[in-house]
């Protein structure tokens, strides 16, 4: 099992408490840190490091005005987080206009939960890549497993993914699963 602070935490920020329970427990039952928050007027833009360097959900479907704001201003600072945004499909101003503010990518109500997968698992690379960077990593190597954590996560088989994800950069002496060749 993956540890929840081996990675970034996910910042949920929400006013609908059905969607963050949903996907927070969804969340956790994948192993990662989740913070809750029900305003994005709650976040600090400057001093809250796990905001700066993590993956924020943002829900744009009822008040998009002041997340777009937030969203617009985070973009400017370094480092920023990987922003999803959470919409209405019938909403396509709004989402052009969150894409435009810098969003990584848009989950649409219902939201199915593989298209969360396989958008989570691409902020994860992103930010974990970041992070790598940072540290110093072998860029090859990081490369391989985050290709290897990719394909995993397209399986389905997003623990195994974080686990390649957790294990860039350095060896555990687990032994790795075999992909058919």
């Amino acid at each position: 099992m993956t540890s929840a602070l081996s990675y970034p935490a996910i910042t949920l920020v929400s006013g609908d408490i059905g969607l963050t329970e949903t996907i927070g427990d969804r969340l956790r039952e994948w192993g990662l840190a989740t913070r809750l928050v029900e305003n994005v007027a709650l976040l600090t833009t400057g001093q809250d490091e796990g905001v700066l360097t993590g993956v924020v959900i943002l829900d744009i479907r009822r008040e998009a005005a002041p997340s777009l704001r937030w969203l617009k201003e985070i973009r400017s600072r370094q480092p920023a987080p990987e922003v999803i945004l959470v919409n209405n499909p019938n909403r396509l101003t709004t989402s052009l206009e969150g894409m435009r503010a810098g969003a990584a990518a848009e989950l649409t109500v219902p939201i199915d939960l593989g298209e969360m997968r396989r958008v989570l698992m691409s902020a994860l690379t992103t930010i974990t890549g970041r992070l790598g960077r940072k540290r110093g990593r072998n860029f090859s190597q990081f490369f391989r497993q985050t290709m290897a954590a990719i394909t995993y996560a397209q399986a389905g088989e997003f623990e195994t993914a974080l686990d390649f994800l957790e294990d860039s950069g350095k060896q555990t002496g687990k032994s790795r699963p075999r992909g058919n060749r």
